[in-house]
């Protein structure tokens, strides 16, 4: 019987896999930084070796939940059963971040978060358990709640050893960050926005964006007729990122 359920939960994990993509199991993906606009129609995506301009929005809109359909259902009671006949399997650990993972995937972000607080109480010190705190953190920015997932980031951060988990929690911190300034910028709280700006190439300063940071900080204070601060933001822009391919708009606003 045993032996049974878990292949029953190895097929059916192959299954949501198939359907769902190749992060379907751990939720994973990439989250892409997009830099505030000097017009209403052109963003600044940043990415990793460019900056490039496009005529694009960032969706506002959280995505909403989706009822879990038969199949999710039916891993979701492999997993339950599994467990409930093998507490002492090895396996627990892999079963409950799948379970935690189907249901993540069908956008019940809350539902999924109580799955993998469960894994971080009984698994901290495991591969789970990093990526338990990696997933709720990601519930939190998909859900535009910038603030508590930089708190999760950070928690991620100080669990993860160097290496990828670190370096990706610190990134996620600062794009965190960004987006929730922008939530206050697009508020109209421009000085409230900007001093969110600022904090990335104060607290990240090795961050991709900290560069975009000082200057859409300096725009922001431009936007809330702080000009002494927008000066000191480009200034400090123009010095700290020498290479910065937003220095030469920097100087020419100051």
């Amino acid at each position: 019987m045993t032996r049974y359920l878990y292949i029953h939960i190895q097929f059916f994990a192959l299954c949501c896999y198939t359907f769902f993509g190749c992060n379907a199991i751990s939720g994973k993906k990439d989250i892409k930084t997009l830099g505030d606009q000097e017009t209403d129609t052109t963003r600044i995506i940043m990415t990793d070796d460019s900056i490039k301009e496009v005529n694009s929005e960032v969706e506002d809109t959280p995505k909403q939940s989706k009822a879990l359909s038969p199949a999710q259902k039916l891993l979701i009671d492999a997993c339950n059963n599994y467990m409930v006949l093998n507490p002492a399997s090895m396996k627990i650990p892999e079963v409950m971040i799948l379970k935690a993972s189907v249901i993540y995937n069908s956008k019940n972000y809350d539902d999924s978060r109580k799955e993998y607080l469960k894994i971080i109480e009984e698994y901290p010190k495991t591969k789970e358990g990093i990526e338990a705190l990696r997933m709720i953190a990601q519930s939190y920015y998909e859900e535009k709640d910038f603030k508590k997932a930089q708190e999760w980031y950070r928690k991620l951060k100080d669990v993860a050893s160097q290496g990828d988990d670190k370096s990706e929690a610190v990134t996620r911190i600062a794009e965190s960050i960004f987006r929730f300034a922008e939530s206050l910028e697009k508020e109209k709280k421009f000085k409230e926005a900007a001093s969110q700006y600022e904090r990335i190439p104060l607290e990240i300063p090795e961050a991709v964006i900290a560069d975009i940071s000082l200057y859409n900080a300096g725009f922001a204070y431009e936007k809330g007729e702080d000009w002494p601060r927008a000066i000191l933001a480009y200034q400090r822009l123009k010095n700290q990122y020498k290479e910065s391919k937003l220095v030469p708009k920097s100087i020419f606003r100051t």
